[in-house]
Protein backbone atom coordinates (compact mmCIF):
# COMPACT_ATOMS: atom_id res chain seq x y z
CA UNK A 1 0.00 0.00 0.00
CA UNK A 2 1.78 3.45 -1.29
CA UNK A 3 0.70 6.42 0.58
CA UNK A 4 0.19 10.02 -0.96
CA UNK A 5 1.25 13.00 0.73
CA UNK A 6 -0.12 15.97 0.03
CA UNK A 7 1.51 19.14 -1.03
CA UNK A 8 1.96 21.93 1.93
CA UNK A 9 -0.89 24.35 0.92
CA UNK A 10 0.66 27.65 0.16
CA UNK A 11 -1.08 30.98 0.61
CA UNK A 12 -0.22 34.42 -0.53
CA UNK A 13 1.08 36.83 1.85
CA UNK A 14 -1.89 39.08 1.32
CA UNK A 15 -3.50 36.37 2.63
CA UNK A 16 -2.21 36.29 5.74
CA UNK A 17 -2.21 40.01 6.04
CA UNK A 18 -6.07 39.79 5.69
CA UNK A 19 -6.20 36.96 8.01
CA UNK A 20 -3.90 38.75 10.62
CA UNK A 21 -7.25 41.67 10.64
CA UNK A 22 -9.61 39.91 11.42
CA UNK A 23 -11.34 39.60 14.96
CA UNK A 24 -11.59 36.17 15.20
CA UNK A 25 -7.73 35.45 14.44
CA UNK A 26 -7.19 37.51 17.82
CA UNK A 27 -3.55 38.34 16.99
CA UNK A 28 -3.95 42.00 15.30
CA UNK A 29 -6.99 43.17 17.11
CA UNK A 30 -8.71 46.19 16.58
CA UNK A 31 -6.15 48.14 19.02
CA UNK A 32 -3.32 47.11 17.28
CA UNK A 33 -5.46 47.72 13.70
CA UNK A 34 -5.76 51.09 15.04
CA UNK A 35 -2.24 51.89 16.25
CA UNK A 36 -1.27 50.28 12.54
CA UNK A 37 -4.20 53.27 11.08
CA UNK A 38 -2.45 56.17 13.34
CA UNK A 39 1.08 54.76 12.76
CA UNK A 40 3.55 56.49 10.31
CA UNK A 41 5.14 53.82 7.83
CA UNK A 42 8.31 55.38 7.76
CA UNK A 43 9.23 55.41 11.37
CA UNK A 44 10.07 52.14 12.80
CA UNK A 45 8.59 50.99 16.17
CA UNK A 46 5.07 50.17 15.42
CA UNK A 47 4.33 46.86 17.65
CA UNK A 48 1.38 45.07 14.86
CA UNK A 49 4.20 45.56 12.43
CA UNK A 50 6.33 43.41 13.99
CA UNK A 51 4.09 40.78 15.50
CA UNK A 52 2.84 40.53 11.87
CA UNK A 53 6.21 40.32 10.32
CA UNK A 54 7.43 37.46 12.85
CA UNK A 55 4.25 35.67 11.57
CA UNK A 56 5.12 36.06 8.19
CA UNK A 57 8.69 34.84 9.00
CA UNK A 58 7.81 31.81 10.50
CA UNK A 59 5.20 30.80 7.55
CA UNK A 60 8.35 31.55 4.63
CA UNK A 61 9.95 29.05 6.98
CA UNK A 62 7.60 26.51 6.70
CA UNK A 63 7.55 27.29 3.08
CA UNK A 64 3.40 28.00 3.50
CA UNK A 65 3.80 31.40 1.17
CA UNK A 66 3.58 31.91 -2.24
CA UNK A 67 5.17 34.66 -4.35
CA UNK A 68 7.85 35.78 -1.38
CA UNK A 69 11.02 35.66 -1.71
CA UNK A 70 12.50 36.06 1.97
CA UNK A 71 14.28 39.92 1.18
CA UNK A 72 10.99 41.16 0.48
CA UNK A 73 9.84 40.64 4.12
CA UNK A 74 12.88 42.78 4.96
CA UNK A 75 10.96 45.61 3.84
CA UNK A 76 8.91 46.96 6.71
CA UNK A 77 8.22 50.31 5.39
CA UNK A 78 6.31 48.20 2.55
CA UNK A 79 4.57 45.99 4.61
CA UNK A 80 3.36 48.39 7.38
CA UNK A 81 2.03 50.58 4.43
CA UNK A 82 0.32 47.46 3.32
CA UNK A 83 -1.37 46.81 6.73
CA UNK A 84 -2.42 50.27 7.16
CA UNK A 85 -4.34 50.57 4.27
CA UNK A 86 -5.64 46.93 4.40
CA UNK A 87 -7.15 48.09 8.03
CA UNK A 88 -8.57 51.37 6.12
CA UNK A 89 -10.36 49.13 3.06
CA UNK A 90 -12.32 46.20 2.62
CA UNK A 91 -11.21 43.78 0.40
CA UNK A 92 -13.52 43.53 -2.89
CA UNK A 93 -13.94 42.77 -6.23
CA UNK A 94 -12.89 45.88 -7.27
CA UNK A 95 -9.44 46.40 -8.98
CA UNK A 96 -7.60 49.62 -7.40
CA UNK A 97 -7.88 51.23 -11.01
CA UNK A 98 -11.77 50.54 -10.78
CA UNK A 99 -12.47 51.39 -7.09
CA UNK A 100 -10.34 54.93 -6.94
CA UNK A 101 -12.55 55.98 -10.57
CA UNK A 102 -15.67 55.00 -8.39
CA UNK A 103 -14.34 56.95 -6.10
CA UNK A 104 -13.73 59.88 -8.36
CA UNK A 105 -10.18 60.13 -6.96
CA UNK A 106 -8.71 62.98 -8.83
CA UNK A 107 -6.73 62.52 -12.27
CA UNK A 108 -3.52 64.35 -10.56
CA UNK A 109 -3.28 62.30 -7.31
CA UNK A 110 -3.21 58.98 -9.60
CA UNK A 111 -0.81 60.45 -11.67
CA UNK A 112 1.22 61.30 -8.75
CA UNK A 113 0.41 57.78 -7.51
CA UNK A 114 1.67 56.02 -10.49
CA UNK A 115 4.61 58.25 -10.76
CA UNK A 116 5.81 57.19 -7.27
CA UNK A 117 9.00 56.50 -6.28
CA UNK A 118 10.27 54.26 -3.94
CA UNK A 119 10.43 56.43 -1.05
CA UNK A 120 7.13 58.34 -2.44
CA UNK A 121 5.14 55.00 -3.03
CA UNK A 122 4.24 54.16 0.61
CA UNK A 123 2.68 58.05 1.48
CA UNK A 124 0.63 58.00 -2.07
CA UNK A 125 -0.54 54.50 -1.51
CA UNK A 126 -1.60 55.75 2.43
CA UNK A 127 -3.40 58.84 1.03
CA UNK A 128 -5.69 56.84 -2.04
CA UNK A 129 -6.77 54.58 1.15
CA UNK A 130 -7.77 57.25 3.22
CA UNK A 131 -9.64 58.71 0.52
CA UNK A 132 -11.26 55.13 -0.43
CA UNK A 133 -12.30 54.72 3.55
CA UNK A 134 -13.86 57.85 3.16
CA UNK A 135 -15.52 57.00 0.31
CA UNK A 136 -16.34 53.62 1.84
CA UNK A 137 -15.11 51.86 -1.53
CA UNK A 138 -14.32 48.41 -1.75
CA UNK A 139 -10.82 47.47 -3.47
CA UNK A 140 -8.85 44.12 -4.32
CA UNK A 141 -6.28 44.26 -1.84
CA UNK A 142 -4.12 42.03 -3.54
CA UNK A 143 -3.79 44.92 -5.88
CA UNK A 144 -2.13 47.25 -3.36
CA UNK A 145 0.47 44.48 -2.42
CA UNK A 146 1.26 44.11 -6.14
CA UNK A 147 2.11 47.87 -6.47
CA UNK A 148 4.33 47.61 -3.30
CA UNK A 149 5.96 44.51 -3.47
CA UNK A 150 5.71 42.86 -7.49
CA UNK A 151 9.06 43.23 -9.62
CA UNK A 152 7.82 44.89 -12.41
CA UNK A 153 5.66 47.51 -10.98
CA UNK A 154 5.36 49.10 -14.37
CA UNK A 155 2.99 46.55 -15.57
CA UNK A 156 0.98 47.08 -12.16
CA UNK A 157 1.21 50.69 -12.95
CA UNK A 158 -0.46 50.29 -16.64
CA UNK A 159 -2.92 48.34 -15.04
CA UNK A 160 -4.10 50.33 -12.64
CA UNK A 161 -4.19 53.41 -15.32
CA UNK A 162 -5.82 51.32 -17.93
CA UNK A 163 -8.46 50.38 -15.60
CA UNK A 164 -9.12 53.85 -13.96
CA UNK A 165 -9.57 55.43 -17.52
CA UNK A 166 -11.85 52.48 -19.38
CA UNK A 167 -14.04 52.97 -15.76
CA UNK A 168 -13.87 56.82 -16.13
CA UNK A 169 -15.14 56.94 -20.20
CA UNK A 170 -17.46 53.90 -19.82
CA UNK A 171 -19.23 56.09 -16.83
CA UNK A 172 -19.34 59.23 -19.06
CA UNK A 173 -21.12 57.55 -22.29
Amino acid sequence: MTETTEAPSTLHPCSVALGALKPETGWLGRGDQATLRRSDPSKPGCKPLYVFLAELERLNKKGTLTFLPSTKIDNEIHWHTLLACLCRVSHGDASLGQALADANYHEQRLERLLQADADSLPRELDRAARFLEVKGQNVNTYHIFDLLFKQDKDTVRRQIARTYYAHIHSNKH
